[in-house]
């Protein structure tokens, strides 16, 4: 009997799952005690790595409705906060976390008011354009897509662009996005260039992920294969796995532009012209 009880595991004196909320309550509360004395001072906070710290911590903490007045402070230099090295993470925490708030609605509005284009190859601010693009209402996430249209071949190669590119082009949802797909397609050669791109590549493996257009891509690439394959970024396409495209899909965006030279590929079967009389 006595070595059956020593078998049963006694009664934990502590209750883990009650300290764990109990501690979740007291970093709460405290949460909120520090909210209290940082209103009006998160700009002054905001440009430091202590403060940067600071307001991650409180944006974990807080519910987003209690927190909205870090992103009011930030409003009034929205810009320049999106772009700054320590203010940025903030920035991009506040539009991932609680973007559905009134006040990160303003932030980004205002964010994308200014230099557009600026944003998305600046260093931190390509990360505040990535979070809009992935939790932004449709209207703003539209406006970030033309401006990478607009500028498709220029931020295709771009150390940092090229990542936004390549994220919009997966953005199937929105309607500037066919736009976007047959400014980065461009022409046959243009797509060949793009593949010989340690950056661009990336966004060409990208169009090759889109079901419609996957057929196209791959077609403009097989036909420049002998001078792809000698390329170290170009090679690693050749053999990429797209998905297949349902027939109904792929003549969406239509096919790449062929170059002005070049001559129509004649179709399996068709006779063969007549030759041409002579002078």
């Amino acid at each position: 009997a006595d070595a059956a009880s020593s078998a049963v595991p006694a009664a934990p004196r502590v209750n883990a799952t009650e300290l764990r909320e109990w501690l979740a309550d007291m970093a709460l509360a405290a949460a909120r005690v520090v909210s209290v004395r940082l209103h009006g001072s998160v700009v002054e906070v905001a440009g430091s790595s202590a403060g940067k710290a600071l307001l991650s911590d409180m944006l974990e903490q807080l519910p987003p409705r209690e927190s909205a007045f870090i992103a009011d402070e930030l409003s009034h230099s929205a810009f320049h906060y999106a772009i700054h090295y320590y203010s940025s993470s903030v920035v991009t925490m506040l539009i991932q976390r609680c973007p559905e708030e009134p006040s990160t609605q303003r932030l980004m509005e205002r964010i994308i008011a200014g230099d557009l284009a600026h944003l998305c190859i600046h260093k931190f601010g390509n990360t505040v354009a990535s979070a809009i693009l992935a939790r932004g209402i449709p209207r703003l996430q539209g406006q970030i897509v033309g401006c990478l249209t607009r500028n498709a071949q220029r931020f295709s190669r771009h150390r940092v662009a090229s990542q936004l590119v390549e994220q919009a082009l997966q953005r199937v949802e929105l309607p500037e996005q066919a736009a976007l797909v047959a400014a980065v397609m461009g022409t046959r050669s243009t797509l060949g260039k793009l593949s010989c791109h340690c950056f661009g590549m990336h966004v060409v493996r990208g169009l090759l992920r889109l079901p419609w257009v996957c057929d196209e891509v791959r077609a403009s690439l097989e036909a420049q294969e002998n001078r792809l394959r000698r390329d170290r970024y170009a090679s690693q396409l050749l053999g990429f796995e797209a998905p297949s495209a349902p027939a109904s899909s792929r003549a969406r965006f239509g096919a790449v532009q062929p170059e002005q030279d070049q001559e129509p590929e004649k179709e399996p079967g068709a006779p063969a012209p007549a030759p041409q009389p002579g002078p």
